[in-house]
C-alpha cells in the first residue's frame, strides 16, 4: 500500500494539537502504526518537525491571508502547506495538489486560494518577516523571548532562537565497556570528519542509525553537553554512587563506564516504564555494577529509605524547563508555559533537599539540568546553598548552544560538611 507522507504528518499534527503529548512520541507512534522507514520516514519527520518549528512565521502568513475562521483541519493543512511552501524544496505543483487534496473535496477550493495567495505573495511575506520581531521570525512564544531577552540580553537571544531552528545532528557515545576490538573497528570504519575534537569518545551519525551498533551496545546515542555533569562527579573506583532520576540511563552508563564496572551505583527513577527503558539499555551497554530502583523522592517510602547506604556522590539531574535542548525537542517551545518554571523548581528543590541526608560527609551533590534557565540553575543551587550550612559550591559547569556548539546543560559540584 502506497504511503501518503502529507496524510501521515497532517495526523500527527492534529494528534499534536489535540492531546499533551510531545511530538517525538507522537513521530515515534507514526513510524510503528504506519511502519514507515527509508524516503518515507524522513519525510514524515522533516514536515512534521518543520511545521512545529516554524508555527509563529507561519501562522503570520495565514492570520495576513484568511477571510473569516478556519477550522481546525483547515488550519493544519494550510500550515502544512505554507510550510513546505516556503522552507523545502518540493516542487510547488506537487505542494499545491497534495497539500490540499487532504480536505475535503467541497472545503478545498478557498484552502487552495489561501495556498496559491500565499506563494503569489511569497517574497514580500519573506521580506515582512525578516524584518518583523524576534518571535515571529524565529518562530518562538513572545513571553519566551522576552524572559531570555532579560537573562541572556538581546543579541544573545537572537542566536538561541536561530539555533533551536536548525534541525539537530545526531551525537553517538562509544562505550567503553564494550568489547574494545569492536569498538577499534568500528573507529576504523569511520571518517574522520565525523569525530568532535573537544569529544573524543563521540563521533557524529549522518544518515540512519546502524541497529547493530546499538544492538551490541558499542554506542549510546547521546549529545557531548550530557557528560559535564558526570565530569563534575568524578568517579573513583570503589565509590558508592546514587544516580537518583536515572532514565534513561545515559549519565549512569557513563560513570559505570568510568569506574570499569567497580564500585556501586544505584541507578532510581519513579516511573515504572522509565525503569524499563532504564534497565534495557543498562544491559545493552554491559552496565554489571550498578543496581535499579524504583523511588519517588517526592513522596519516598520508609521501608526504601532505610535500604539505602550513605553514598560517595549523588548525581541529580533533575525534571526541568529543557530549554536548553530545543533544537532537539521541536515543540517543547510551544509546550512550556511560564508558570512552568515555578513548578519545576519547586520540584527540583524538593528532590534536591529529599537525596541530600544520604550523603556522607565530604560526599559530592552535583546538580545538573538541560536548562539554561538562570532560575532552574543558578538561582536553584544558591537556594541550596542559604538552606544548607553544611553545603559548600566547589565548581560549575554551564553549556550555551550558540557558544559551545552543543545542547544547553548545566552542572553544579557542591560538598557536604
Amino acid at each position: 500500500m502506497a504511503i501518503n507522507a502529507r496524510q501521515i504528518t497532517l495526523q500527527g499534527l492534529r494528534d499534536w494539537d489535540d492531546t499533551s503529548r510531545f511530538a517525538d512520541d507522537i513521530l515515534a507512534g507514526l513510524t510503528k502504526q504506519h511502519l514507515l522507514a527509508g524516503s518515507n520516514r524522513a519525510l514524515v519527520q522533516e514536515l512534521f518537525y518543520g511545521t512545529l518549528r516554524n508555527l509563529e512565521s507561519i501562522d503570520f502568513v495565514i492570520e495576513a491571508l484568511r477571510r473569516g475562521s478556519l477550522g481546525p483541519q483547515a488550519l493544519w493543512v494550510l500550515r502544512l502547506g505554507i510550510y513546505q511552501l516556503y522552507h523545502t524544496h518540493i516542487a510547488e505543483h506537487a505542494i499545491l495538489n497534495e497539500t490540499v487534496g487532504l480536505m475535503p473535496k467541497n472545503q478545498r477550493g478557498f484552502v487552495n486560494a489561501i495556498l496559491r495567495n500565499s506563494l503569489r505573495q511569497k517574497a514580500d511575506f519573506e521580506q515582512k518577516i525578516e524584518q518583523s520581531t524576534v518571535d515571529i521570525r524565529e518562530s518562538h512564544p513572545e513571553w519566551l523571548v522576552e524572559r531570555w531577552q532579560e537573562q541572556l540580553g538581546e543579541d544573545e537571544t537572537e542566536k538561541l532562537c536561530a539555533w533551536n531552528n536548525v534541525a539537530a545532528p545526531v551525537y553517538a557515545r562509544f562505550n567503553p565497556l564494550a568489547d574494545v576490538n569492536l569498538i577499534s573497528d568500528l573507529r576504523e570504519t569511520l571518517d574522520a570528519d565525523l569525530f568532535l575534537e573537544k569529544f573524543p569518545e563521540f563521533f557524529r551519525i549522518d544518515g540512519p542509525i546502524k541497529q547493530e551498533w546499538l544492538a551490541d551496545g558499542l554506542i549510546y546515542i547521546q549529545d557531548p553537553s550530557t557528560i559535564g555533569a558526570c565530569e563534575l562527579l568524578n568517579a573513583q573506583p570503589g565509590e558508592t554512587i546514587l544516580d537518583a532520576c536515572a532514565a534513561p540511563g545515559g549519565k549512569t552508563a557513563f560513570l559505570a563506564g568510568e569506574l570499569k564496572n567497580e564500585g556501586t551505583i544505584i541507578a532510581a527513577d519513579n516511573v515504572a516504564k522509565r525503569i524499563t527503558r532504564l534497565q534495557e539499555n543498562l544491559d545493552r551497554m554491559r552496565v554489571t555494577n550498578t543496581n535499579i530502583r524504583q523511588l519517588d523522592w517526592l513522596n519516598l517510602d520508609p521501608d526504601a529509605a532505610e535500604q539505602l547506604p550513605e553514598f560517595d556522590a549523588i548525581l541529580v539531574d533533575v525534571p526541568c524547563s529543557n530549554t536548553g535542548v530545543m533544537r532537539r525537542r521541536v515543540d517543547v517551545r510551544w509546550r512550556l508555559q511560564p508558570w512552568d518554571f515555578e513548578r519545576q523548581i519547586k520540584t527540583q528543590m524538593a528532590i534536591s533537599e529529599a537525596v541530600l541526608p544520604f550523603l556522607k560527609s565530604g560526599g559530592r551533590l552535583i546538580y545538573s539540568t538541560c536548562s539554561i534557565d538562570r532560575d532552574e540553575n543558578e538561582a536553584v543551587i544558591g537556594t541550596l546553598l542559604s538552606q544548607n550550612s553544611d553545603l559548600a559550591q566547589v565548581s560549575t559547569r554551564r553549556t550555551l548552544p550558540w557558544i559551545d556548539g552543543i545542547d544547553g546543560s548545566f552542572a553544579a559540584q557542591l560538598v557536604k560538611a
